[in-house]
């Protein structure tokens, strides 16, 4: 069912968003819904990537010993939820969200996220653990890239 896939894997901007848009036309033909499906997920993905890296930040001991307010356990999940709310519902998103063209917007972002996550949590660890967060967030942000 998905021929022909292997030619649109390259090395060339964009090259992931063109296998995700080759990807939805071989499993959906030129049905748009699905396309749009497709962005509303990589659009909610990235909106929990956005609450997992305000956690994260929230819970870094620099922003910990000079806020005291976010010892509390519930004001940092208060703000993080805060956080990928406002980031999945404001209105400039509407348009990487209802513009099939623009999932390489949503993408780039997705992959952003999840690479300076990576690398934070590399920063806190030592180690194989280490090494091996960076490479990965070095992989996210190349794909973020292509």
């Amino acid at each position: 069912m998905l021929k022909n896939l292997p030619d649109y894997i390259s090395l060339h901007a964009r090259s992931l968003a063109n296998l995700s848009f080759a990807m939805n036309y071989q499993l959906s033909g030129m049905n748009l819904a699905a396309f749009r499906i497709t962005n509303i997920l990589f659009h909610i993905i990235s909106g929990l990537l956005a609450f997992f890296l305000t956690r994260i930040t929230l819970g870094l001991p620099y922003i910990r010993n000079r806020y005291g307010k976010f010892n509390d356990p519930g004001t940092p999940l208060y703000v993080s939820l805060g956080v990928a709310t406002l980031f999945l519902l404001h209105p400039i998103q509407t348009s990487a969200v209802n513009y099939i063209t623009q999932r390489m917007a949503i993408m780039a972002v997705m992959f952003s996220f999840a690479g300076i996550i990576l690398y934070v949590k590399a920063a806190l660890t030592y180690g194989k653990q280490a090494l091996f967060s960076y490479g990965l967030s070095l992989i996210c942000f190349i794909l973020a890239i292509f």
